[in-house]
């Protein structure tokens, strides 16, 4: 036989209507009264019909993540995971459930948007990339649909959180000039993320006041970020003796990099500066300078601006747009 609200109401010993707003966890109801509604609700196995909820309260409780294209780099990629854990642990505490959404190119992804969107499955969306003239982008807003991006907006009336990558890019470079490096590569991507023209520029910021010259033949841009992509450009870069450092956007391709240095020119030093999503432990053995970008922080602050979003639609509220930058930290290396 289901459980209803009633059976409920009367283990507990509580109005059906109490029951009801303990669901919605409303405010007007005493901690005590919840925990005993709720210790009813367990001991029946009671189950609220979610899609019902839904209909009347108009909200899902649920935050769709728009990922990138699915691919290799993506799967493999360790900011994606981490960044995933801060926005899944906001989430939770707030009693929202995550609907994640990829796909094989822009038109695929762009379907299940839709869905999703016109389909009232998600209360909001949650980018994890930030490109320009994103199609996907544009859709959602059209359709007034909250949503945040994790990374740099092109205009001031988007929900963003991001770090300030120029000041990274300009931090990064400036370790391997004081390191005395006078000859640093860039190895960015050849797709048009915002991110990545971002250090690039804090790159160039470097030269500038350091009174060096960013060579634009050492600008290099694999296809994807993976560890065999780095290797490949170590293949490039060990090609041109003057270069002697090199920024790394991502964390794999400097892996690959790193190894590939070893195996194509082990009798050269070739520094490398990177970007990791966490502070790695490294207690013990020998490591190399990055920048630590703070993913989960990241995620975390992606959900809360969201959700203060959320508010202001269900309020009589100015809509206001929210910018948060999260602050990255330079870990030292023992190997430099």
């Amino acid at each position: 036989m289901n459980v209803t609200i009633k059976d409920v109401a009367e283990r507990a010993g509580v109005a059906p209507s109490t029951v009801s707003r303990v669901l919605s966890d409303s405010k007007s109801i005493s901690d005590k009264t919840k925990e005993k509604v709720r210790k009813a609700m367990a001991e029946l196995h009671y189950y609220p019909n979610l899609t019902a909820r839904s209909l009347v309260s108009k909200r899902s409780k649920v935050i769709g993540l728009v990922l990138p294209q699915a691919s290799d780099a993506f799967y493999q990629n360790p900011f994606f995971p981490t960044v995933l854990r801060g926005i899944n642990e906001v989430a939770a505490e707030n009693g929202f459930s995550l609907l994640l959404n990829t796909g094989n190119g822009d038109q695929e992804r762009l379907r299940h948007i839709q869905r999703m969107v016109n389909g009232r499955l998600v209360d909001g969306l949650i980018f994890l990339y930030a490109i320009e003239d994103d199609p996907i982008i544009n859709f959602v807003r059209q359709s007034a649909t909250p949503f945040v991006i994790i990374g740099q907006a092109t205009d001031w009336q988007t929900n963003f959180v991001d770090n300030n990558n120029v000041d990274l890019g300009l931090l990064a470079t400036q370790y391997l000039i004081d390191q005395g490096k006078k000859n640093i590569a860039f190895i960015g991507s050849a797709y048009p993320q915002i991110f990545v023209k971002s250090r690039y520029q804090g790159y160039q910021k470097a030269h500038e006041a350091s009174h060096l010259e960013a060579n634009p033949d050492w600008i290099f841009r694999p296809d994807q970020f993976l560890v065999k992509n780095g290797f490949e450009m170590a293949r490039e870069v060990a090609a041109i003796p003057e270069i002697d450092a090199a920024v790394i956007v991502d964390q794999l391709v400097a892996r690959g990099f790193k190894e590939g240095v070893r195996y194509v020119c082990p009798d050269r030093q070739i520094a490398a500066m990177t970007f990791k999503p966490y502070r790695s432990d490294f207690s013990q053995g020998i490591h190399q300078a990055y920048i630590n970008i703070n993913a989960i922080e990241l995620g975390k602050r992606a959900f809360q601006v969201l959700f203060d979003a959320l508010n202001d639609q269900h309020s009589d509220q100015e809509i206001r747009y929210y910018h948060e930058i999260v602050k990255a930290e330079l870990v030292q290396g023992n190997a430099d």
